[in-house]
């Protein structure tokens, strides 16, 4: 079953639709006891960073969450860009090491994941050759990264590139447990929202975040969400 949860940018608000969210995630996991998300969306510029960032800050801030008796308290962000404004330009960290540097096996997890001002939050930079992810995602390291960080983190938000710009969404869309994808209301083209439901694995979503939304949006959108 689709669910619709409504963001405004760049906050989703309020914290209680995300934690709705995240309860519905962990539903359609079956109940386990770690998740490993996706977040992406049809076009770029539609919020997908900030939906990420705010629904890993929102969970990384419930003592719910953090305080998982399996000890895999903390949220763990993956910044899967190429592009220069990413989850580390919002959360104000320094450019460094990151997934690309440890797909490469020239770093070990430890040295790309660092903290955040956040409690609870850490974050993995795309690295330091962002243009050679395409190539690096689709190595077993990948594979191994996923398997490792579902064993360490309570939740894992991979920050994926759009869908309809890049087939690396695909590849790692295929990896992930689940994926939300974000809509801009009154933006977003509707055959462009089609052709992104068609490209990833279709019993993987488990909702949309439809951000900036405002009341005069399209009954058919609305009626379908």
């Amino acid at each position: 079953m689709w669910g619709k949860t409504r963001a405004s940018s760049p906050v989703i608000a309020p914290d209680g639709l995300v934690r709705d969210l995240y309860t519905r995630l962990f539903l359609h996991a079956g109940g386990a006891t770690s998740l490993v998300l996706g977040v992406t969306s049809a076009l770029d510029q539609e919020g997908k960073t900030t939906t990420a960032l705010n629904l890993a800050s929102v969970l990384a801030s419930d003592r719910g969450v953090v305080d998982s008796t399996d000890g895999k308290g903390d949220v763990l962000v993956v910044d899967c860009h190429r592009s220069p404004i990413t989850a580390s330009h919002y959360l104000g960290v320094a450019p460094g090491p990151g997934l690309t540097d440890y797909l490469k096996r020239s770093r070990t997890l430890d040295d790309v994941i660092c903290p955040t001002d956040r409690h609870y939050l850490k974050l993995m930079r795309a690295g330091d050759d962002p243009h050679n992810l395409s190539v690096l995602i689709r190595t077993e390291a990948m594979w191994n990264m996923i398997r490792t960080c579902r064993e360490r983190f309570r939740l894992t938000i991979l920050d994926l590139p759009s869908v309809l710009t890049t087939s690396d969404t695909q590849v790692l869309a295929g990896l992930v447990d689940r994926v939300v994808l974000v809509v801009r209301s009154g933006v977003t083209p509707a055959r462009a929202i089609t052709d992104a439901l068609t490209r990833v694995d279709r019993s993987k979503f488990v909702g949309i975040v439809l951000n900036d939304h405002r009341r005069d949006l399209p009954a058919w959108l609305d009626s379908r969400l």
